[in-house]
């Protein structure tokens, strides 16, 4: 979409200002707010505009809070979340609240250019507030009666504009060397571009979850698909760009480590 109407709210000037020179550049009608307050009332109900980029970090009304109330008067706005302080964590719980992105500085004007491009290219429906939960996505079989997970887990938004989702492997590609797991993912860019893209689970990340939890999980199992998807989530999020023909997963993150634990059905969520 071009000539589209764009809020863009950071309490800093000079990152409102390079963000509206990088946007008008492509046609786009570009309003600013220096603070949530501002940003509130220059959204009104939400009608006529056609995106906000949001500062998660500001002083008074933080971004997520912003998003929330926009959300309230407008449950269709398309809301990018922006920060430099932001983890992958903190992106969830952004989605969770109606962000269609989340966008990490410091970026280049391309990048920007192409997360707004994608937001945009979606419809302007209301965004459902899908529960960010394995129960939804696994087998029941793998949870208590009753049980809810709570884990992060990305897929069916964007990351600095990237999307994802998982493919088949091609016949015998799970058959990798050293007992190593694989899955197989396509990546669009905030361009439209796609690239496949597979993702590794090494044999020593292996044996440290079969030590750590007393289970050896077999390649097939949906651990190993959580696993993988969480880490080209961070891949995505903390490079804003097109990951390798084959990304290693040679460690995991606190984040992974929690999820492998409530996976593994061994109690409350702790740190290992």
């Amino acid at each position: 979409m071009s000539n589209a109407h764009i809020l863009i709210v950071d309490d800093e000037e000079n990152i409102r200002e390079t963000m509206r020179f990088a946007l008008e550049a492509v046609g786009h009608r570009v309003e600013t707010a220096a603070s949530g307050a501002e940003a509130l009332e220059e959204f009104g109900s939400g009608e006529g505009w056609d995106l906000v980029l949001l500062d998660q970090r500001m002083p008074g009304v933080e971004g997520l809070e912003v998003l929330r109330r926009i959300r309230e008067r407008d449950p269709a706005a398309r809301v990018i979340m922006v920060t430099a302080y932001g983890t992958i964590e903190l992106a969830v719980e952004a989605m969770k609240a109606g962000a269609r992105d989340f966008l990490r500085k410091p970026f280049t004007p391309d990048t920007l250019r192409g997360a707004a491009q994608a937001a945009l290219a979606q419809p302007r429906t209301a965004v459902a507030t899908e529960e960010f939960s394995l129960t939804r996505l696994l087998p029941p079989e793998l949870f208590p009666a009753g049980r809810e997970l709570d884990v992060p887990y990305i897929s069916f938004r964007t990351l600095n504009g990237y999307h994802f989702w998982p493919v088949p492997l091609p016949p015998g590609g799970q058959e990798t060397e050293a007992l190593r797991v694989r899955r197989a993912f396509e990546v669009k860019a905030p361009g439209g571009e796609i690239r496949r893209c597979t993702v590794d689970i090494t044999a020593s990340v292996r044996g440290l979850v079969r030590e750590r939890t007393g289970q050896d999980f077999p390649p097939e199992h949906a651990i190993w698909d959580t696993l993988c998807r969480m880490s080209l989530s961070d891949y995505l999020w903390e490079q804003a760009e097109f990951p390798p023909d084959n990304l290693l997963v040679d460690g995991l993150t606190r984040s992974q480590w929690e999820t492998v634990r409530a996976m593994a059905g061994l109690g409350p969520t702790r740190i290992w």
